[in-house]
């Protein structure tokens, strides 16, 4: 696929005056943040030379050179301004969406995933940015905010800086628009004129100007900011801007979170089994309103309280495409999905994906999800057997104990343990917790194994229902350090198939590849391999 044919979501535009020292760190920092950013199917940043005299136009050339898949090039012969240079990009953009920054490196590429996110997770047509001083930004100096004091009285502005030059704004708004005079300052009335109604803003952090000479002259704007607003405030009124905005712009692909009554029906458009987790979001790749791939998520209040940070699961991700599109599709979900989660707090997500669908595999991996371990699902059906070993009983309350001490001591395998991100303690809490629980209500039914009246072993089991199914679930089961090799867990697992016959149509245990001693044991109990899959952690940055 060439460059011209790769999808793009967004152009980025910058007018270039002049700037031969910003442009290489602009474009570098530019496509490192891109890169990662999960929410779009393709980029593209387009450099509007304006007949610089140094050498700017030697390096956008270089650059797009070395970076011919996202950076692309125009150049005017003759000096047209920062309003030239919008209205060329704007004339070349492919992207539904574009993103207006200078070149001077004091719009921070670092800060596009911030706009974007307005953009496209909450669906805003233009987002505005102010410097925000909660941040360590510089407040506005006195011209702006009076500026900005009369774009509220003239234009009904609804954002605190309507003249900051790092905005979002779908394309189809201003592509085409003459502009004149400064008009370019004002976009935000322009397109409001020709449509566009839901506006939002962000708070960013501005840079510094390192190279280079500053174009802007506070004197200037001061002395011809209130003319050029009545100016266009006539021109609006004239009807100047009122040519119709380019028709169906907007995502051919539409990304968004599906409301709870919404769920149902794209769970079956997508072929999906009904029955997802109880406060899952459910987001939805749609075309022309049809779902495509599905990805949700929801917190954990379990993990949060064993791991002591607020915890959340992707719990659900499909995606009906070949491989290419799959990822793509499943990586804006997923990003998504993430993003949604941060914003409610969550630092650490975790989900479990079938080896076998490396699209969703390779997506989840892409937004910064890491594979913790292999997770090998048995399941027999449930047998009745004869002779049951009497060492073997239900468990008491007063068992709980020495049931939560054999779990700190018998367990060496888990994906807690296995991520280094997530300290030894905790690991080892967390299967505490699981047995405290279990004896607590969450488990259907506790067995223990007895040796000279000490409890040496254990057996949570856990009742549910798959697509009509009832199955039975060997939850968790352990046998102390200091008793294995006796038989125990043969006859706790034995016990397992007992107490599920006649109950359910099938018993499941799962565990991980490496641990050799479980998958021996359930093998040679008669269970068979019916499920692959990777465990994968998240931790946010923000942990």
């Amino acid at each position: 696929m060439t460059p011209s044919e790769r999808p793009v979501d967004v152009s980025i535009i910058c007018s270039v005056h002049n700037e031969e020292k910003n442009l290489t760190p602009l474009v570098e920092r530019t496509v490192a943040v891109m890169e990662r950013y999960p929410h779009i199917a393709g980029w593209e940043m387009i450099l509007v030379d304006d007949s610089s005299t140094d050498a700017s136009w030697d390096v956008m050339q270089e650059l797009s050179a070395r970076f011919p898949n996202y950076v692309r090039l125009k150049r005017h012969e003759t000096r047209r301004g920062q309003k030239g240079c919008f209205m060329t990009g704007f004339s070349a953009a492919r992207g539904w969406l574009s993103v207006l920054m200078d070149a001077d490196l004091q719009v921070l590429p670092e800060e596009l995933p911030l706009v974007l996110d307005k953009a496209i997770l909450e669906g805003c047509e233009m987002v505005c940015t102010h410097n925000d001083p909660a941040r360590g930004g510089k407040s506005r100096g006195i011209v702006s905010r009076i500026g900005n004091v009369f774009m509220r009285l003239i234009f009904n502005s609804p954002v605190r800086d309507a003249g900051a030059n790092f905005m979002a704004v779908h394309t189809r708004y201003l592509v085409g628009v003459k502009l004149i005079a400064n008009d370019q300052r004002y976009l935000l009335p322009i397109a409001v004129r020709r449509g566009l109604k839901k506006i939002c803003e962000v708070g960013c952090v501005f840079g510094l100007r390192v190279y280079g000479r500053s174009k802007y002259s506070k004197l200037r704007k001061a002395l011809t900011g209130l003319p050029e607003m009545l100016a266009l405030k006539w021109r609006l009124l004239r009807g100047f801007y009122d040519a119709p905005p380019v028709p169906d712009g907007g995502p051919t692909v539409e990304l968004r979170p599906l409301a709870p009554d919404e769920v149902p029906q794209a769970l079956t458009t997508m072929g999906l089994a009904a029955g997802l987790p109880d406060g899952i979001k459910v987001w939805a790749l749609s075309s022309n309103g049809r779902p495509v791939a599905l990805a949700g998520w929801h917190k954990l209040d379990w993990d949060s309280q064993v791991l002591g940070v607020e915890s959340g699961k992707i719990a659900l991700v499909s995606a009906n495409n070949e491989y290419n599109k799959a990822r793509g599709a499943l990586k804006r979900l997923i990003g998504a999905c993430v993003s949604d989660a941060e914003g409610e707090g969550v630092r650490f997500l975790s989900t479990r994906l079938p080896a076998n669908d490396i699209a969703a595999l390779h997506a989840a991996e892409d937004v910064g999800f890491r594979v913790i371990e292999a997770y090998l699902t048995y399941a027999r059906k449930p047998d009745n057997l004869s002779e049951p070993d009497p060492r073997v009983r239900r468990a008491r309350p007063d068992d709980e104990a020495a049931a939560m001490d054999i779990a700190a001591r018998a367990f060496r395998y888990n994906r807690f343990m296995a991520d280094p991100l997530i300290g030894g303690d905790e690991a080892i809490s967390s299967r505490r917790e699981w047995v405290q629980n279990g004896f607590r209500g969450r488990a259907d039914a506790v067995y223990v194994a007895e040796e000279n009246g000490n409890v040496v072993g254990f057996l949570l089991l856990r009742d549910k229902a798959d697509d009509g199914r009832k199955i039975g679930t060997i939850d968790l089961i352990a046998v102390s350090p200091e008793h294995s090799g006796k038989g125990l867990g043969t006859a706790l697992v034995r016990q397992a198939l007992t107490h599920y016959h006649g109950k359910a149509d099938v018993v499941e245990v799962g565990t991980q590849a490496k641990n050799i001693p479980a998958v021996a044991l359930y093998e040679s109990n008669g269970f068979r391999l019916v499920r692959v899959e990777f465990s994968l952690h998240r931790h946010s940055e923000k942990r």
